[in-house]
């Protein structure tokens, strides 16, 4: 696993920041954000500031906002085919062998010279 460059909570708020941007882009207000949604004033902007906000309902902002697609490529799989089921992309994905150590024979006892 790859160390972290930044924190879970710096991500968080950069989305809420991106998400505020794009708000204000689009040329809507909190209020019919968070409206459009279903969530409260005080929830949107918590979300903007701070970057807490539930999966559920940071999908909502990002369909209200037209950014649903980037959802779509959230866990793509690289130079993997297309597999309907997990069982079909198993069985599509290369296993990788456990690589053993060559282990050395052990000197017989009852070769020992005395």
């Amino acid at each position: 696993m790859l160390p972290l460059i930044i924190s879970p909570q710096d991500v968080g708020k950069q989305v809420g920041e991106r998400a505020k941007a794009l708000r204000i882009h689009r040329q809507l207000t909190q209020q019919v954000l968070a409206r459009r949604v279903g969530v409260s004033t005080k929830t949107l902007a918590k979300f903007e500031n701070h970057g807490k906000i539930d999966l559920q309902l940071l999908i909502k902002i990002a369909a209200v906002l037209g950014a649903l697609p980037i959802f779509e490529q959230l866990f793509n799989l690289p130079d993997v085919e297309h597999a309907n089921t997990l069982d079909e992309l198993l069985s599509k994905t290369k296993s990788r062998k456990r690589a053993f150590a060559p282990r050395f024979k052990r000197a017989d006892p009852s070769s020992k010279k005395s």
